[in-house]
């Protein structure tokens, strides 16, 4: 797979360790996830599919149906399907499972722009999309809302599960090199997005700990020597091989998740915060959202 195709980066695949685990959970016989994109979501999907086989996979794009196709129907695997939004029978078929994944994909307004009420372009595009999840949804179903960028770095997402026709908050999750970000092609400040608003409480609190943040940041100094990770802005890094910049970028989070850091930062926001912390089924820092 490519490191980098659109807005979709290598760090796509690995959240698919949470799927894993929501799979594990659920007692539903025919799981079937929708896959919220883009114009262009269909090459995680198509990932998604190839991993998970007995899964229906229904990548979404906002686009028009004729717009939506990247490749002759002939080359989707058999279990993922692709089309706007308007194409899926999402009212006899809810998906179990929804997920928006990616910078773009978070800040989706998904009302047309032309029938678009006032009042739902005024909530921000991020709520306009996280209402048309609670709306499709299956009873009980979880929904997972989330970015990263390019290896993995630099990811923070939200997990929800829905009840009483609302989504209530289960789980917020961040790499931890948010701490100490060394990748400048990371994007920020989507200011209505629940995770920026939660990330930026739990590095407040691990900022706390001064010890900790300052070897924490040497050791992410240190690796990305090792590493030869130098690029220093977005335009030199996106100059770069990009698959190349994605291998060592993971290779850099892989050394950082094999060492004390997570469980360290999860100890920190046990006492600060007095929050359940805890190293999730993807490796990352997990608090339980107390909502």
């Amino acid at each position: 797979m490519p490191g980098w195709c659109g807005n979709y980066p290598e760090a796509f695949l690995r959240v698919n360790r949470w799927l894993h685990g929501v799979l594990a959970r659920t007692t539903v016989s025919e799981p079937s996830l929708a896959e919220l994109g883009g114009e262009q979501p269909f090459l995680g999907s198509r990932a998604t599919a190839e991993e998970f086989p007995k899964l229906q996979v229904m990548a979404i794009s906002t686009a028009r149906a004729s717009d939506t196709a990247d490749t002759p129907e002939a080359d989707y695997p058999e279990n993922l399907s692709v089309g706007a939004i308007s194409t899926f029978p999402f009212e006899t078929n809810p998906p179990n499972i929804i997920r928006c994944w990616s910078t773009r994909a978070v800040t989706l307004d998904l009302q047309p722009r032309a029938t678009a009420a006032p009042e739902a372009t005024a909530r921000g595009p991020h709520q306009s999309a996280f209402d048309w999840a609670r709306d499709h949804l299956d009873y009980q179903g979880h929904a997972l809302f989330g970015r990263g960028s390019i290896g993995g770095s630099s990811s923070r997402y939200c997990v929800y599960s829905k009840a009483e026709g609302r989504l209530f908050p289960v789980e917020f999750g961040f790499s931890l090199d948010c701490l100490a970000p060394f990748n400048p092609l990371d994007v920020r400040n989507v200011d209505n997005d629940p995770s920026e608003i939660k990330l930026r409480e739990c590095l407040a609190h691990l900022g706390t700990d001064k010890s900790f943040t300052q070897a924490f940041q040497k050791r992410v100094r240190q690796l990305t020597l090792t590493h030869k990770f130098r690029p220093s802005t977005a335009r030199t890094a996106a100059s770069l091989a990009s698959a190349d910049l994605a291998k060592r970028t993971e290779s850099i989070l892989l050394a950082l998740g094999e060492e004390h850091w997570v469980d360290s930062a999860a100890g920190i926001l046990a006492r600060q915060a007095g929050a359940t912390a805890y190293r999730n089924e993807i490796g990352d820092l997990a608090v339980k959202w107390e909502a």
